[in-house]
């Protein structure tokens, strides 16, 4: 017999005993003696004693399991950090309790990448345009609403005599409750938002994502719990486009700011004049692991592990051994993809 087990067949036991306590006439019982103050107190003192056994039992019966996860998960939480880092410095300890305390997961990321031809250019020239295509949903894993922190930088151009940079559209929209949904630009003279340095074009605005609610499933099915991606319904998604000027032998490194639970990459480029290269920053060499999309015009890569924050990818691209290659070019310069949210 399971403790478990055990605990239920006391419950109903004492519920038992409580009703027994309840319903049994003791007044009736006492009469043929008489009553005085002492045996009323008893008689009530049993009633009363019965009506609480049997309402202890009914919350114990209702109450018990919520109330053993709600101490489980906060045994977890104190512990956790500790358990995965015993054999580890203070220091990383605090480190790795931060990542597993986060509030805000991208439930899933698909990026986007199309090398081209820059317009005006020909097929055989350097400068290539790159087109960045965001699109992600967000997870609150807390109780209440989180500030999040919408930004989105590319670099500006380095050849800007041949094209210049250009964040196109950036949006917002409300999965999980709550109205706080914009696009950028509502119009070509739109700048609301956006920002320069000496560098950089940079896009920000705070958006209010609402707790997200919990995927339903059995809590029997431990398998089915552990094949979802995520427990929690993504809240908020995001999707920002751009363009940019970049070199043939450019290197553009990605590296999240947020965990990422499932990646996903799709590059579109001309396949018979160009190879690309995909590495992840901790992991294998995913060139290989490409799958040929169905118009023949890219790959994609399905990232086999989340991305912690610090963690990403790099992708290099160059001309085909063979192919026409551009005359007198200027020394390529490395072109840099990256996420700077906070």
């Amino acid at each position: 017999m399971t403790s478990r087990t055990r605990l239920r067949l006391a419950l109903t036991l004492i519920f038992v005993l409580g009703m027994v306590l309840v319903v049994t006439p003791w007044g009736e019982v006492h009469t043929a003696g008489g009553e005085t103050l002492l045996a009323a107190w008893l008689i009530r003192l049993i009633e009363g004693l019965g009506e609480a056994l049997a309402i202890a039992a009914i919350l114990g019966w209702f109450v018990d399991e919520a109330a053993k996860r709600q101490m489980l998960e906060d045994v977890l939480d104190d512990i956790s950090a500790h358990i995965v880092g015993r054999l580890l410095e203070p220091r990383l300890r605090e480190q790795i309790e931060q990542h597993l305390k986060a509030d805000l997961v991208r439930a899933k990321w698909d990026i986007t990448y199309i090398i081209s031809d820059w317009p005006g250019q020909p097929a055989d020239s350097m400068f290539k345009k790159l087109t960045t295509r965001f699109d992600y949903e967000m997870v609150n894993r807390s109780a209440s609403e989180r500030t999040y922190p919408v930004v989105y930088d590319i670099e500006k151009s380095l050849f800007p005599e041949i094209g210049e940079a250009k964040i196109l559209k950036v949006e917002g929209r409300t999965l999980v409750g709550g109205l706080d949904e914009f696009t950028f630009p509502v119009s070509p003279a739109d700048k609301r938002g956006l920002h320069e340095t000496a560098s950089n074009w940079i896009f920000e605005r705070s958006v209010l994502i609402f707790p997200s609610p919990a995927v339903e499933y059995d809590t029997k099915d431990r398998r089915r719990r552990a094949q979802l991606v995520e427990d929690k319904q993504p809240s908020y998604a995001i999707h920002t486009e751009s363009d940019e000027l970049v070199t043939e032998g450019s290197i553009l490194p990605f590296f999240a700011k947020h965990p990422v639970l499932k990646t996903t990459l799709t590059i579109e480029y001309p396949i018979d004049r160009l190879n690309v290269l995909v590495e992840l920053s901790l992991g294998p060499d995913m060139t290989k692991e490409a799958k040929l999309l169905d118009n023949g015009a890219g790959k994609r890569w399905e990232f086999p592990n989340p991305l912690l924050p610090g963690q990403g990818f790099t992708v290099r691209f160059r001309r085909i051994a063979g192919a026409a290659s551009p005359a007198a070019p200027p020394a390529p310069a490395p072109a840099t993809i990256r996420e700077v949210q906070a």
